[in-house]
């Protein structure tokens, strides 16, 4: 449901579940599903007026995602994988 509401633009509904899935405690592991999850939060609350939250949500993904291959883009509009460094 959270990502359902995540699409249709229902952000404080979303962000309550995605914050639940990304922890803590982690519900999910650190793969693609968290990457997206994060990047579903911070957008959601960038969405909802939560500038400050989404940023620090960011920094999580961007720490999930500085190990990943180079090869593997990182989520997100206007990032790439020069970012993660």
């Amino acid at each position: 449901w959270s990502v359902a509401n995540y699409r249709l633009g229902r952000h404080e509904t979303a962000i309550q579940g995605l914050q639940w899935l990304a922890g803590p405690p982690m519900h999910l592991q650190f793969d693609a599903s968290l990457a997206f999850v994060l990047h579903a939060l911070a957008d959601s609350q960038e969405s909802a007026g939560r500038a400050a939250d989404a940023q620090r949500t960011r920094q999580r993904l961007a720490e999930l995602w500085k190990g990943a291959d180079d090869d593997v883009p990182l989520i997100g509009r206007g990032q790439t994988t020069d970012d993660r460094r």
